[in-house]
């Protein structure tokens, strides 16, 4: 029997040629780029080629169906002269068979989106304004739906599958109905159902719905795991992501011409205030309001039944930290964006000609006592860094606010005047009900088993803390320790713990990593200089950094710093890949090493193949690995009795392998070979080994 290293070699196969015919982030974005300027330059010929490139995806379509029908009509023709016709008929139906995959495949169900519905009788002010902007905008909703989420969008669901004809889903998101002012809201609604207005052009709506729905329907094939869908799913796997990325230009397009629909319908100033109060309440929620949530596991044991009552009292008693706000609205307008994104950058949404009124140029020549005086704070909003970027005069000076647009965004949503107050009425209180019980089951299981963890940790730390009260406690009793502080979120207690075991082991890069990520709270140079120290111990730690660390470099200047992290992390994605390669091949020709296991891992194997009365013996080794060293690789060799014989033997043996990989937990990446005449050679080698035997029933 082979060496198993996932529960389906065949598709794990597939998938692993599928991302070859895909494409890298660079090469996507370079593609998208590359559509971008083309769009710029010669307009119609960019619709010409992706519209194009969209046919070429129905053409391989019909092209397999085309093939199939074709290949069955001349099979049955053929045997029938050959007066075969019972035979004829019957491999016409093989041939035929797999119309019905494709069928399948094409009319694949989307689920539609997951929200709590709302109907005229319960919001008959939405609905209102929606028949309204409707009107305007000549389209129509067909649903509309209420979430948890700080966006409002459109989704667009075919009833036909690839054929199309769609049903307009609605998606507002409460929280950021609670953000907002009424008017404001109405540019979100404006710009959302310009999306679906039939004032853009046919072939342009077209394009921009099926860019979703191509990757859609890879996502779909993909997940279906049947051979049948491998043609479809390697020719999208090519297709889809060039689709997407060249047709990103005008995705990117029919924002800005959205963007237009809400300016035209709510003027300038509403839109413009509409998008500057977005960054300024997501670094609310996600950096006060759910992390507050969150420190309720300490001390409750279920989730709250209220968390959106609280989210809205929360939203009333907000006012901006004029340290923070400017943080947040200077990251989001000085962000440049890539080709990789869907929304163009919001510097280049606000910065069009129709909002010249309403964010101005300085010249710089403005008195400090005329209409033009700004309080400092406003001043350093938007710098003068921005303006090669920004500018849209001859004379370059800051970007500034006006005194009414600046009040606008920064001033307190008192209870009652929000946006969800205005629309959602008297229906808003059974709105937060049903979406605080939504919350509340979604997030009960996580949260009875985070809660049961910090008890555990509360336990497992007053024992630790007991035994260092007599005795020292050894490396792995401090690292567990540090573990059980960690669960708790105690960071003074954490950072104290990690101190004390690089005190004695200086090397532990895994827990000086950790000591630099809690640093870089307080202070980004004493944060980095451990996190370079664990990287240069174990390179592959850059995965885990790389996310938190680049973004606050970036934000401090230090961009040759963030570069060079980049392409560390960047280094590391290609020994990864190499790595897994490597890993892949187990053999009786592979390096093998003693397995390193410590004594609480061993204890747990043995406890778990005793629950499997079918296996007799374990042998567990290191194979010995060129790339990601530090990421150890067990393979893990068992004896087997099995019911069966020949054959069916072998399935068993498969059968157990596969069950062993999807249910053993253990820190190391393994593999699984069930002992036959087809791995004697490997038998041989690890048997060899000493120590390799570490379960034997």
């Amino acid at each position: 029997m082979a060496v198993i290293h996932s529960p389906n070699a065949f598709m794990d196969r597939l998938n692993r040629l599928c991302m070859k015919l895909a494409l890298t982030d660079e090469q996507y974005e370079a593609l998208s780029l590359q559509a971008a300027r083309e769009l710029k330059e010669n307009r119609p010929l960019y619709k010409v080629k992706v519209i194009s490139l969209a046919l070429l995806g129905y053409g391989y379509i019909t092209l397999v169906v085309a093939t199939l029908v074709g290949l069955a009509v001349l099979t049955f023709w053929l045997l029938l002269r050959a007066h075969f016709a019972v035979a004829g008929v019957k491999l016409v139906f093989i041939l035929l068979l797999p119309l019905w995959f494709i069928a399948k495949s094409l009319w694949v169900k989307m689920p539609e989106p997951d929200g709590i519905q709302v109907t005229r009788k319960d919001a008959p002010e939405l609905f209102e304004l929606l028949d309204e902007l409707s009107a305007k905008l000549k389209t129509k909703v067909d649903k509309v739906l209420i979430d948890s989420s700080f966006n409002a969008a459109v989704v667009q669901i075919p009833r036909l599958g690839m054929l199309g004809f769609y049903q307009n889903f609605l998606l507002l998101g409460v929280p950021l109905m609670l953000t907002q002012q009424p008017e404001q809201f109405k540019a979100v609604l404006a710009h959302e159902m310009g999306h679906l207005s039939n004032q853009h052009s046919k072939s342009s709506t077209w394009i921009y719905n099926l860019r979703g729905q191509w990757s859609k329907l890879l996502a779909t094939i993909g997940g279906a795991g049947d051979f049948a869908f491998a043609i479809f799913l390697l020719f999208f796997s090519w297709f889809s992501p060039r689709f997407s990325a060249y047709s990103q230009a005008m995705a990117r397009a029919h924002e800005l011409e959205a963007d237009a629909s809400a300016v035209a319908i709510t003027g300038a100033q509403s839109f413009t205030a509409s998008m500057l109060r977005l960054p300024i309440y997501s670094h609310f929620l996600g950096e006060v309001f759910w992390p507050d949530i969150k420190k309720l596991i300490k001390v409750n044991a279920t989730p709250p039944d209220d968390v959106f009552f609280r989210l809205r009292d929360a939203t009333a008693q907000f006012t901006p930290d004029p340290a923070k706000m400017e943080k947040a609205l200077t990251q989001s307008l000085t962000e440049v964006g890539s080709g990789a994104d869907s929304h163009p950058p919001m510097q280049v949404r606000l910065l069009q000609g129709q909002f010249s009124p309403v964010l101005r140029l300085s010249t710089g020549n403005e008195s400090g006592d005329d209409e033009h005086s700004h309080p400092s704070l406003k001043e350093r909003l938007l710098v003068a860094n921005f303006t090669p970027v920004l500018s849209t005069r001859k004379n370059q000076g800051s970007l500034y606010l006006p005194e009414e647009l600046f009040s606008e965004i920064t001033g307190r949503i008192n209870e009652g005047d929000s946006a969800a107050d205005a629309y959602l009425d008297r229906w808003l209180t059974s709105a937060l009900t049903l979406l605080s019980e939504k919350w509340q089951m979604e997030n009960d299981e996580g949260w009875r088993a985070e809660y049961q963890i910090m008890e555990t940790a509360r336990e497992g730390l007053l024992k630790l803390e007991e035994k260092a009260a007599n005795e020292p406690l050894t490396l792995q009793e401090k690292k567990l320790k540090a573990f059980f502080v960690n669960q708790i979120d105690d960071e003074a207690a954490e950072l104290a713990a990690y101190r004390e075991i690089l005190a004695s082991h200086p090397q532990e890069a895994d827990i000086r990593m950790h000591l630099g990520m809690l640093l870089l709270k307080e202070n980004l140079d004493q944060g980095m200089i451990h996190i370079k120290s664990a990287l240069s111990v174990r390179p592959s730690l850059v995965h885990d950094a790389a996310p938190v660390v680049v973004p606050l470099l970036k934000e401090s200047g230090q961009l040759q710093e963030a570069e060079r992290i980049e392409q560390q992390l960047a280094d590391y994605y290609k020994e990864a890949d190499l790595a897994r390669k490597e890993r892949n091949s187990v053999n009786g020709e592979s390096i093998l090493e003693p397995h390193g296991l410590d004594e609480e891992d061993v204890e747990y194997l043995q406890s778990f193949f005793s629950q499997l009365p079918t296996i007799l013996e374990v042998y567990a080794v290191r194979k010995f690995v060129r790339y990601l060293p530090d990421c150890p690789y067990l393979v893990l060799g068992l004896t087997m009795k099995t019911k069966n014989k020949g054959a069916a033997g072998v399935q068993e043996s498969v059968a157990m392998a596969q069950a062993i990989i999807q249910h053993l937990q253990i820190r190391y990446e393994f593999c699984v070979s069930v002992f036959d005449p087809y791995t004697a050679k490997l038998k041989k080698n690890i048997l060899s080994m000493d120590d390799s035997l570490i379960y034997k029933r």
